[in-house]
């Protein structure tokens, strides 16, 4: 589903390097520019964001879309800033990070449909399924690290991930290629692919007509 609205996920491997203060910061900049505005806290598994805003129990978030039948409209929560909203995963329950792949396209459609000229996604760490798909919402993306050596190795870790999860879903109706790049059964995976080069090589080796669109 295309859409105008300018989306920028903010991700990285690692927590505590800052993403939800670039996060905040950013959207609020933005709004004070003249633009509509939605924050949207992207940790469905330890949602804090709203604390940066000064919200001490946001009445709603996303838990309450699934399971209380909220109007889309009724998640978007007034910051007293202009121009800016907010919506809150509000996922702080065990479990509650372990969202259905059925549930994460609802909610990027969700997104995709709001009324914004621009939303920032503040995405919790790591590489699983369900934050790689929110960062790839959109080909404009912002990557958080630190200068330390855990965190610039994670970064190349979620990167890599990243691209790798694009083209898994690129090449879903190409078995012998998907194997590739999906690494989540081990068992029917190609393991020995685990960087671009290789990609590149291997996929020219099963089908050369993909490698153009690949790179």
């Amino acid at each position: 589903m295309s859409t105008s609205i300018n989306i920028i996920p903010v991700g990285g491997g690692k927590g505590g390097v800052g993403k939800s203060i670039v996060s905040t910061n950013l959207a609020v900049g933005i709004a004070l520019s003249g633009q509509k505005v939605v924050l949207i806290d992207g940790d469905f598994g330890a949602s804090n964001l709203h604390a940066l805003l000064g919200i001490s129990h946001p009445p709603y978030g996303f838990q309450d879309f699934f399971l209380n039948s909220k109007s889309p409209d009724s998640l978007l929560i007034e910051t007293g800033i202009s121009n800016l909203k907010f919506i809150s995963s509000a996922g702080d329950n065990p479990g509650s990070a372990n969202i259905d792949p059925d549930r994460v396209k609802k909610i990027i459609s969700f997104i995709k449909k709001l009324k914004a000229d621009t939303v920032v996604l503040d995405l919790g760490p790591g590489t699983s399924f369900n934050v790689l798909d929110f960062f790839n919402i959109s080909l404009q993306s912002i990557v958080m690290s630190s200068p330390e050596m855990t965190s610039v190795m994670k970064t190349f870790s979620f990167v890599r991930s990243a691209l790798f999860r694009r083209i898994s879903l690129h090449l879903k109706n190409l078995p012998d290629l998907q194997k590739l790049v999906d690494h989540s059964h081990p068992s029917k995976t190609d393991v020995e692919t685990f960087t671009v080069d290789t990609l590149r090589e291997s996929v020219k080796q099963v089908d050369d007509s993909q490698n153009e669109q690949i790179n």
